[in-house]
């Protein structure tokens, strides 16, 4: 008979310990009315016999072996035994199902995937859990969350989200924005290229500009660009304005 762990420990057992019991209890009765309702399914499906995987017995088998090799005391290691041998792959290996977990969708989605996944590991420690996290994003966010360096994986979650939301608000640029984008042009110019916008001549600022539309819209940029620049580096000449005993400006 399997039991649960709340059984023999003095404690009066709840509502749900004592369902589990009356299941675990009539167990073995159950097993010849499983495998007809089995058979029942796969006839109406027109499948011939020996198809489903539990229809040759072996959940049966399993569990007569676990108990008879394995005795099995509670409920919870019984349920686990059958995750683990007929469950999918997140059951039979955590710790690969976790590793292959990847960013496929929203970042919310695969917040929620990776958390269950992670519920599942044992022993795993923060820096190791965050490092799975990272390299299962999208590249376009890699990069963004990672120059923070967030030291949980629940930090970088919630940076992943932030910029999620700033990338979805994106918007392409073509050589028609060359004047509304001028700033950030500007300072790309003298973080990328070291060269200030007063020392290119027209024809060469506008093919510079269609390499920094290429690098927009590739998202390649830091987030700096995409946030918007108030004001660029123009000039290297340093400007300095004089004024005269009455205060006025002269240059």
């Amino acid at each position: 008979m399997v039991n649960t762990r709340s059984e023999g420990s003095g404690m009066i057992p709840d509502p749900v310990a004592a369902q589990l019991t009356a299941i675990a209890s009539s167990f073995e009765s159950l097993k010849a009315d499983v495998a007809a309702l089995t058979s029942q399914s796969d006839n109406a499906k027109g499948k011939g016999p020996g198809t489903n995987r539990f229809e040759d017995g072996d959940a049966l088998d399993l569990f007569s072996w676990l108990s008879t090799d394995q005795p099995i005391q509670f409920w919870e290691e019984l349920v686990h035994a059958f995750q683990r041998n007929f469950g999918p792959a997140e059951f039979q290996n955590p710790d690969e199902h976790l590793c292959s977990i990847l960013q496929t969708g929203s970042v919310q989605e695969y917040r929620q995937e990776f958390a269950k996944g992670s519920s599942r590991v044992t022993n795993w420690p923060d820096h190791c859990l965050l490092g799975i996290f990272l390299n299962g994003l999208k590249e376009e966010l890699k990069a963004d969350v990672r120059i923070h360096k967030p030291r949980t994986d629940y930090k970088a979650m919630s940076l992943a989200l932030e910029y999620e939301s700033k990338i979805s608000n994106f918007k392409e640029l073509s050589d028609a924005d060359y004047f509304s984008k001028n700033n950030e042009f500007a300072t790309w110019l003298k973080d990328e290229r070291d060269i200030f916008f007063s020392d290119l001549s027209s024809d060469s600022a506008r093919k510079l500009f269609t390499k920094f539309v290429k690098d927009w819209n590739n998202k390649k940029l830091d987030s700096k660009y995409y946030d918007g620049i108030e004001t660029g580096p123009r000039s290297s000449h340093n400007w300095k304005i004089k004024s005269d005993t009455k205060g006025r400006r002269s240059p």
